[in-house]
């Protein structure tokens, strides 16, 4: 149980969508700038709500160079581990290898209008974490990834409730314009994309 709504519930709703990235992992520690890039697209459905579903795109370009909270690792890691007892992300995701993963300043766009600029956006290319559709869609505990593997791999898409300022991260909500059952607006998105079919990374010399 949580006191507030959380991106890393069970309560999910079904979507569809795509989304492409590449990323170059240049800085390896947080500062005061970064070389890391990004270069990020990402367009999925929203749940049904009034018998429509509301259309969305996100756009990353820029990344953090320093987390507010644990390091960022100049904006981009790559075949690291994050999240659950490592220090670095939510207690509430098991810990789990991350093949690829950004924190970058995003925008969001609504049925084609804008509505988010400076939005904290994380993703991560990850090994599967959560159970089949069949199965609930769970998500599971660390000692429990074991028996998800050979599933295939899983795209996190979460825009936390926060934006990027010139002082740094702020709270404010998502602006996601879907209405909860308790009648408060979502303040946050967290889409996941399970056919991750074309994962490929290199090292480019000069």
């Amino acid at each position: 149980m949580t006191a507030g709504p959380t991106a890393h519930s069970d309560l999910v709703s079904s979507v569809t969508g795509s989304a492409t990235f590449t990323v170059s992992d240049i800085t390896a520690v947080d500062g005061d700038s970064t070389l890391d890039k990004i270069n990020f697209v990402a367009e999925f459905s929203g749940p049904e709500q009034g018998g429509k579903r509301d259309q969305y795109r996100v756009v990353v370009n820029k990344a953090i160079a320093r987390g507010p909270h644990h390091p960022y690792f100049g904006g981009v890691a790559t075949n690291t581990y994050l999240h659950g007892s490592t220090g670095l992300g939510t207690m509430l995701q098991p810990r789990q290898f991350v093949y690829g993963a950004f924190w970058g300043v995003g925008q969001l766009y609504r049925n084609g209008q804008q509505v988010a600029d400076d939005q904290v956006v994380h993703v991560m290319i990850t090994q599967r974490v959560r159970t089949s559709v069949a199965d609930g869609y769970r998500l599971a505990f660390t000692d429990q990834l074991e028996a998800l593997k050979g599933m295939g791999r899983q795209m996190h898409v979460i825009l936390a409730p926060m934006e990027v300022t010139p002082s740094g991260a702020v709270p404010r909500p998502v602006p996601t314009g879907f209405t909860l059952p308790n009648g408060q607006t979502q303040p946050f998105l967290h889409i996941m994309y399970d056919a991750v079919t074309d994962v490929r990374g290199g090292l480019i010399g000069k």
